[in-house]
């Protein structure tokens, strides 16, 4: 951990995030050494003589991070999202965004040819561009960004902590910080099948993951095709994000586990009481996914490129209604709005959970005081303008910037009632009619670049207005209506909330963290290396003894690669964060 710690403990060793191809994105580079902070009162220029300030003189200022939420062209994006930032801040965004290029990474850091603005989604790679002055403090500018000290007190106080190395300064902004636990009207984990194909195989009762893979089989039995003719499956899952994402995220939120380390999720927690649970251990996601594979696998619904499909063919997948159970509500977005064209509104995915027991004590509502430490902006010391990147960082953390992120343009996409805002009428149903509507529109396309999570305006209107509880009652087609009259809800949230067994995540503690050394690194890449090549076999066992002899075999692998000392250091960091939480 770094802040009151020393920089020793962590090495150059750049670890894979999810980021992208360099090339087009080096735009930021052009002055020499550190950036300087800014002479004059205003990052949009200076006052005019009326004393109002002049219009900030149109720049592009290179942007790089995380995969947009849609498949994009790299460089400046001209969608009506995109054109609206340009228009509120001065500012052409030129992306480029990708996941998990671990080697392109490294290079881009090791070189300091940054762009202006980098999203960091792996705290690993923060301390070595630091040491090597690639990234600016942005302290010196906060005077012109009024929205990054509201919202982000506590998330720059974290960052201070833990970056710093003692000296005060904000080399890192972690984004979508929320102190106050809240819970999404449409949940983001979960389960997910479609509606009207449940009912016509007679509901049977959801008791367990075992049970949710036998009913996605009876589904698959029942309607093997698309209408037009193509093979569905039961499950399926993507590994370009990497193991966790591939194994075990799908069931964490569902059997009440987040991640002790947020790099390979080797080490989780149990939300309910902050209970360590080591990787050979039964009850750890991995292996509660793992099992859940093997038996979509063992009844023939397992999609055979889970293994080796990047996310863009899987969400194709998605898209087309290709898949009958899925674990992710972003997952299901497109997928509804092609079923909603294909039954007139009759079917679509909704949210179907396992028995309502200890066992299941889904996870759907987060706390996140210190933000994202997987969504960490910061400035390139090479930009020709640190203060307009600041500026334009400003923007995205105001409830206007996220707005425009999450809901679209003003006057075109959303509207204004007597100061109160609300989807127009010809947008407001578009996520169920368009299926493309990321790309066209821009809404919704740059949520990994959004500053804020979706909250209440001063007029208690979410910011994302998508969600506004009235909107969804209107939009819900009449396959989700019927799901609701059964459940005697009149939301999904409201599905979720009925339950007895859920808990609530805290985002901080995980955050807190300390960063691995390089022998914890080295460990740790080399046990997720080889659950990278057993998994699959694992996975693939032709029955039940040939399941147990392989995980025994790797129980037993892993033991022998160091594991004790690995999780003697990730057990010892999660108490040592559990305290230094107490202080913020």
């Amino acid at each position: 951990m770094l802040g009151k710690r020393s920089f020793k403990q962590v090495s150059w060793l750049v670890v894979a995030a999810m980021l992208a191809v360099i090339v087009g994105c080096g735009g930021g580079a052009g002055s020499e050494g550190s950036a300087k902070p800014p002479a004059s009162a205003s990052a949009g220029g200076s006052p005019s003589a009326s004393g109002s300030p002049a219009a900030p003189e149109p720049i592009t200022l290179s942007f790089w991070g995380p995969t947009l939420a849609t498949n994009y062209t790299p460089g400046i994006q001209d969608d009506p999202v995109a054109q609206e930032i340009e228009r509120q801040t001065g500012v052409k965004i030129k992306f480029d965004a990708g996941l998990g290029d671990a080697q392109k990474t490294q290079v881009i850091i090791a070189s300091g040819d940054l762009p202006d603005i980098m999203v960091v989604d792996n705290p690993d790679n923060i301390e070595p561009l630091i040491k090597s002055g690639s990234i600016i403090d942005m302290q010196p500018y906060l005077d012109n960004a009024p929205n990054i000290k509201k919202y982000a007190s506590k998330a720059m106080q974290y960052s201070k902590f833990m970056y710093s190395g003692g000296e005060d300064k904000l080399y890192v902004l972690p984004a979508r910080a929320k102190e106050e636990a809240s819970p999404i009207p449409t949940g983001y984990y979960g389960t997910f099948l479609r509606w009207d194909q449940y009912k016509s195989i007679g509901m049977p009762e959801i008791k367990g993951l075992d049970s949710l893979v036998d009913i996605a089989a009876e589904m698959v039995k029942k309607y093997p095709t698309t209408p037009d003719g193509q093979k569905v499956y039961g499950l399926y899952t993507w590994l370009e994000w990497g193991n966790a994402q591939g194994y075990a995220q799908p069931v964490m939120a569902l059997i009440g586990q987040q991640a002790v380390d947020t790099k390979f999720n080797h080490f989780n927690y149990k939300v309910q009481d902050n209970a360590f649970i080591e990787l050979l251990d039964d009850r750890n996601a991995y292996w509660r996914g793992a099992s859940m594979f093997n038996r979509a696998h063992r009844l023939g619904i397992l999609d055979p490129e889970s293994f080796t499909q990047k996310y863009e063919t899987a969400n194709a997948k998605g898209k087309a209604g290709r898949v009958a159970l899925h674990f992710y509500q972003w997952d299901i977005v497109d997928g509804n709005a092609t079923l909603n064209q294909q039954t007139n509104g009759k079917d679509a995915y909704v949210m179907l959970l396992p028995e309502d027991t200890a066992e299941y004590p889904v996870a759907d509502d987060r706390a996140q005081p210190f933000g994202f430490n997987t969504r960490q902006f910061v400035v390139s010391a090479k930009s020709k303008h640190p203060e307009r990147a600041i500026a334009l960082i400003d923007y995205l953390y105001s409830q206007e910037g996220t707005r425009t992120i999450l809901s679209g343009v003003k006057d075109t996409h959303w509207i204004e009632e007597n100061g109160v805002a609300r989807l127009s009428d010809a947008f407001k149903n578009i996520k169920t009619e368009d299926p493309d509507y990321k790309s066209k529109t821009g809404i919704r396309k740059y949520d990994n670049y959004a500053g804020l999570p979706t909250m209440p305006d001063a007029n208690g209107k979410e910011l994302d207005l998508f969600q506004d509880p009235e909107l969804l009652s209107e939009s819900y087609n009449e396959a989700t209506r019927d799901y609701l009259k059964h459940f005697g809800q009149p939301s999904e949230l409201g599905v979720y909330t009925m339950r007895k067994n859920k808990s609530t995540i805290n985002a901080a503690y995980a955050s807190l963290v300390s960063l691995p050394t390089d022998e914890i690194k080295r460990i740790g890449s080399n046990i997720d290396a080889y659950i990278t090549k057993e998994m699959p076999k694992l996975i693939m066992a032709s029955s039940e003894a040939a399941y147990a002899a392989q995980k025994e075999k790797m129980f037993a692998d892993i033991r022998g690669m160091g594991y004790d000392e690995y999780k003697a250091f990730y057990e010892a960091a999660w108490q040592k964060a559990l305290t230094d939480y107490e202080q913020f």
